[in-house]
């Protein structure tokens, strides 16, 4: 492919692209995954990569507002491709040259998912004023983001709606498309990209379009290590971030009748869920499905999904299934340090027999249909145990189950705790249809009760002086707890 860059016209520039114009012979042109709205071709020189974005399709975005703005963020030291130059081709395209800043996100597990929130909290924190505030737009929210909702009167109405209960703002600066497909990672850090739709909005709004694509698409602890993050640094009362989940969950609904968007085997199954457990929309009826009954009939706990087959749960990192005798040496590792008992009411086992023998006390239990546990497994490695995560006290009459979790020593601080509950409370809600999920954590075990807040537990409060624990005594407890409700199932 011949350099595309020699026929451009470039109206702004970075001194780094006169030596790129100066190299042209020495440049390597590689083109790679096309977007819907332009052509997107990669540059390699002197061991460093730039993008250069072609808008040769329907899209006419402006150009030198993303020059203009990249350059300003980019400054301030935010996670944004540094932008090299624009200009028109040959053909009346315009075109963008910006730093190549990696590919997809390699895994978008509950750490990626609080950094995108960090990044994204930082995008919102930025100061308009001065020259910015000159040249970033800023449009009338339902007018710019629901093109099309009048040929759709069922979803209009909800919008109409939902507006007068609604003052938007105008006051940050917004990405508009903010989403794991708009961020790219190279060497582990993580850089926002495609500032198609950027203006001066509504982080309220920017902030749910994120979570609700986030709801529809990745598991629990994804979702919930995105909104703990990001709600450290921005409060929006519960009742506000229904209100604009509201609308960016319509607004994903119009995508899809009007252009289309990814579904997958149980995208609409989520899609329902959050409509009906979201208190703005219970009342509307959709084509797609009607108004939610509110009530929990016919949803009661199943527990033929727990005990009647052992369930294997998978995320793109891990792996939970069955502890098998192949796996002793692992586990007596982990019974055999007293550094992972510390904070559980659980002897350590140094007698490796003794561990051997609780491998059937494992299978005893879930026969009895009385508790669970799944071995925590790596992806890459399949058969190596890292940890263990447990569910019991089924409480059918409420809905109600307790977990706990731990890990062996190697693997404490890497994120691993928090992604295995994510999947075991996505599967006990979805699943099971449990409706409350409950842990017990030990005053002092922080590391613990951080993985529980980041998968969107409530510290509901301390009982003192509560139970007896072996090789503890009487002891208080940190009684943690999570409703379907509280995340949207």
């Amino acid at each position: 492919m011949n350099n595309p860059i020699t026929s451009i016209s470039w109206k702004e520039q970075d001194a780094i692209l006169n030596t790129l114009l100066a190299q042209e012979e020495r440049i390597e042109v590689e083109t790679l995954n096309q977007g819907f709205e332009a052509e997107v071709i990669r540059l390699n020189y002197n061991q460093e990569s730039y993008v250069l974005k072609v808008w040769n399709k329907e899209s006419r975005p402006n150009i030198s507002l993303q020059y203009r703005l990249l350059s300003m963020l980019s400054e301030q030291g935010l996670n944004v491709s540094r932008p090299i130059g624009w200009g028109v081709n040959g053909s009346g395209d315009k075109v963008l040259l910006t730093s190549y800043d990696g590919g997809p996100t390699q895994s978008i597990n509950a750490a990626a998912a609080s950094e995108a929130a960090r990044i994204l909290s930082q995008i919102h924190q930025v100061i308009v004023d001065g020259e910015m505030g000159s040249f970033l737009p800023s449009y009338e929210l339902i007018h710019y983001f629901f093109q099309g909702a009048n040929e759709h009167p069922d979803l209009l109405q909800a919008i109409t709606e939902l507006e007068k209960q609604t003052q938007f703002r105008q006051d940050r600066l917004i990405h508009g498309d903010y989403h794991f497909n708009n961020i790219v990672e190279k060497d582990g850090h993580l850089a926002v990209i495609d500032w198609t739709n950027v203006q001066l909005g509504d982080s309220r709004y920017d902030f749910a379009w994120a979570l609700i694509l986030l709801k529809i698409y990745l598991n629990p602890g994804v979702v919930s290590s995105f909104r703990f993050t990001y709600l450290q640094e921005h409060i929006i009362e519960q009742s506000e971030l229904d209100l604009f989940e509201a609308f960016a969950l319509i607004r994903w609904i119009l995508l899809n009748r009007c252009s289309g968007v990814p579904v997958y085997v149980n995208t609409w199954d989520k899609v329902k869920r959050i409509k009906n457990s979201n208190p703005m929309l219970r009342a509307y009826e959709f084509d797609e499905f009607p108004a939610a009954n509110q009530t929990r009939e016919n949803q009661a706990m199943d527990l033929n999904a727990v005990f009647d087959r052992f369930p294997i749960l998978e995320s793109a990192a891990l792996l939970l299934k069955p502890i098998e005798l192949c796996h002793l040496d692992d586990l007596h590792a982990i019974y055999s340090n007293d550094l992972v008992f510390e904070f559980c009411g659980i002897m350590p086992r140094k007698n490796k027999e003794a561990v051997k023998n609780m491998i059937g006390h494992f299978e005893r239990d879930f026969m009895k249909r009385t508790k669970i546990k799944w071995g925590i497994f790596s992806n890459q490695d399949r058969d190596k145990l890292m940890g263990i995560v447990e569910a019991w006290n089924f409480n059918v009459k409420v809905g109600s189950v307790s977990i706990g979790y731990y890990l062996a020593e190697p693997y404490w601080g890497k994120g691993i705790a928090t992604e295995a509950v994510a999947l075991l409370i996505e599967f006990l809600f979805e699943q099971v249809q449990v409706n409350r999920i409950l842990a017990e954590v030990m005053p002092g075990n922080i590391a613990s009760g951080r993985v529980l807040l980041k998968n969107g537990f409530m510290k509901e409060g301390t009982l003192r002086q509560t139970e007896i624990w072996t090789g503890k005594g009487v002891v208080d407890l940190e009684i943690y707890g999570i409703l379907r409700e509280d995340v949207n199932y």
